[in-house]
């Protein structure tokens, strides 16, 4: 279930550094 869970978050992430990108790398470190 755990290794579920980090390929959802991996996936997740992914889309949320794209429209990070989109917004600007401020919002990419603010995230990290």
């Amino acid at each position: 279930m755990m290794f579920s869970a980090q390929i959802f978050f991996v996936v997740s992430r992914s889309n949320s550094v794209l429209s990070y990108n989109r917004l600007g790398k401020d919002a990419v470190e603010t995230d990290a």
